[in-house]
């Protein structure tokens, strides 16, 4: 009973470390992304305005 029981509740850790690593590797994507995105921007504006790289 007792080693079904720490089975299970080490399933439910394991499921949850999963879980939070997922959310921590989805926030890191969705920040390189906006940082591609501000840095395709920055270059855009700066050739529009005829800048130096």
């Amino acid at each position: 009973m007792v080693a079904i029981v720490v089975a299970t509740l080490g399933l439910v850790l394991f499921a949850l470390l999963i879980g939070n690593m997922q959310t921590y590797l989805q926030s890191i994507i969705v920040r390189l992304d906006e940082w591609r995105v501000k840095r395709t921007d920055t270059e855009q504006w700066m050739h529009h305005r005829q800048l130096p790289s």
